[in-house]
């Protein structure tokens, strides 16, 4: 099979799928636009950088020619790529998946591809967001229920990406789940320098507590930090790992609790901080996955996520080393995963959970997976 795969720009979750993808088939990755250091600033963290891994080696990849005024991952016409076409018809791969419907250039491939009679499959993690005004709801109800209708298929990360098309009327036979994936080998590595980093970080025999992220509203850090105040200061530590608008403010609001803000982190080092704390908490009021829990697994620990964060329903079906927690409820979920994690009695529980998660996640079984899904569309 010959895919292609159009994403917005290179990001570091993508990478273990398309290698993974190139191993196993004909496959090229196109991206519309080059995420620059001020791009990543403007998107919440804080500020300027290069990520630094490498999220271009082991598959064949091209950038596309961006003639946007105002290039961008962030707005609908960021990405606007009129040569895709003209690329499709000399490459005529088997399949096209685009990474979504939000960008300008994705519906740009999808009628490219529509005319040369290339499958199109659009990958989604969209879920119905809590907060959206009715008026809202109903346009992109209107919108997408005419628009979506175009693909042969859709490649869902999980459960709540799969009712968002079928609550638009799209058939359940077009809708294949495609787990999210991260590099878990990296993160597995990180667990053996564990007792190094906890002695190194002075951690002591605290329960470590850990947000991983940018400082921005719709994650919530407010509502864990004072959470934490619930728990026994010599027995509780949140690090607070990211930068972003909000960092000053919530430096104000921790004043007095046992929270350290380590700041901004380069890819190379969330392992193993990750690897060093004990629970991951997600405490996000708009998250459409939260890719950091699955980090969190594969270095070992467990994850505390919102219930309106994506990943909840498909990572906690594995057993207790996701735990979801309902809006106004985290203090207490706090104190019960700080009291079963001090105790350790369900280590065992968690660890068959765990290995569970990361068989229906790692990088081979969600190529797998999209492989299937675009041929059993071949033959529908």
């Amino acid at each position: 099979m010959k895919l292609v795969y159009l994403a917005s720009h290179p990001i570091q979750y993508h990478a273990p799928l398309f290698r993974a993808l190139a191993e196993r088939c004909e496959f090229e990755a196109w991206f519309a636009h080059r995420q620059d250091a001020d791009g990543q600033a403007a998107a919440g963290y804080g500020q300027r950088f290069h990520w630094d891994v490498d999220l271009l080696d082991g598959y064949r990849h091209a950038f596309l020619d961006n003639v946007a005024a105002r290039p961008s991952v962030w707005t609908f016409r960021g990405c606007d790529t009129p040569g895709v076409g003209a690329r499709l018809a000399a490459s005529r791969p088997d399949a096209l998946v685009v990474g979504g419907w939000n960008l300008k250039a994705y519906w740009q491939a999808r009628a490219a591809a529509r005319r040369l009679r290339i499958p199109v499959y659009a990958r989604t993690d969209s879920q119905a967001m809590p907060g959206d005004g009715l008026l809202r709801r109903a346009a992109r109800q209107v919108v997408h229920r005419i628009a979506l209708r175009g693909f042969d298929g859709f490649l869902a990360a999980g459960d709540r990406s799969v009712e968002y098309p079928r609550a638009l009327g799209i058939a359940a036979r077009k809708i294949s789940v495609v787990p999210h994936t991260i590099d878990v080998p990296r993160f597995v590595a990180a667990r053996a320098l564990r007792d190094e980093l906890r002695g190194q970080l002075d951690v002591g025999p605290r329960v470590v507590f850990a947000f991983v992220g940018r400082l921005v509203p719709m994650k919530r850090v407010d509502l864990l930090v004072d959470a934490l105040a619930s728990l026994p200061a010599d027995s509780a530590l949140l690090w607070v790992v990211g930068d972003g608008p909000l960092r000053d403010d919530l430096v104000r609001r921790a004043a007095g609790l046992p929270v350290r803000f380590l700041g901004f982190r380069n890819q190379s080092e969330i392992p193993r901080l990750l690897a060093a704390a004990d629970v991951l908490v997600l405490p996000s009021e708009r998250d459409t996955w939260g890719l950091v829990v699955n980090e969190m697994i594969a270095a070992g620990g467990r994850a505390l996520v919102s219930a309106s964060a994506g990943c909840g329903p498909d990572l906690s079906r594995f057993g207790p080393v996701v735990r979801v927690f309902d809006p106004g409820a985290l203090a207490a979920a706090l104190a019960d995963v700080h009291a079963v994690t001090r105790d350790g009695a369900d280590r065992s529980t968690v660890d068959a959970a765990r290995e569970r998660a990361l068989a229906w996640f790692e990088p081979a079984a969600s190529a797998e997976a999209l492989l299937r899904a675009v041929a059993d569309g071949a033959t529908r």
